[in-house]
């Protein structure tokens, strides 16, 4: 999911950073900034696996800043295809959610469980579609 219409201010930011850093929030094609995004898309799709699933070009620099566990960032040269593969999981991720809505009657009064998903990708796709006025009202509560 792209997030940079969302993520507003240095304290925004600040905040994603450090969720990444602990840990908690890498593995889903997020795209926060232009130099912070996150997601295995690069790994999946290109079968590089511990290439890194965080691009972050100044995240030595920051490290102290916000403390976790070392992080595994991507190079910095392979930014523009990190960022491809990322947007073609997250393309992927869309369509899951779009058959979602289309196959399951009156989605907005059901209840939802992400399962396998630690971070809820899909419940904020669906929350998202809705300010985007793609799904009902009522998926957005």
């Amino acid at each position: 999911m792209d997030l940079r219409a969302y993520v507003r201010t240095q304290a925004d930011i600040a905040e994603a950073k450090a969720l990444i850093a602990q840990g908690h929030f890498i593995y889903q094609p997020f795209r926060i900034t232009d130099d912070l995004e996150v997601g295995g898309g690069y790994e999946f799709i290109n079968r590089k696996t511990g290439a890194g699933i965080v691009y972050w070009p100044s995240y030595e620099d920051e490290r102290k800043l916000f403390p976790g566990p070392p992080l595994k960032t991507i190079d910095p040269n392979l930014g523009p295809d990190f960022r491809v593969a990322n947007q073609a999981l997250r393309e992927i991720y869309e369509g899951f959610v779009d058959q979602i809505c289309e196959h399951i009657a009156d989605i907005g009064a059901k209840k939802f469980a992400d399962i396998g998903c630690f971070n809820l990708y899909v419940r904020k796709a669906l929350t998202h579609g809705v300010s985007e006025g793609r799904f009902p009202a009522s998926l957005g509560s």
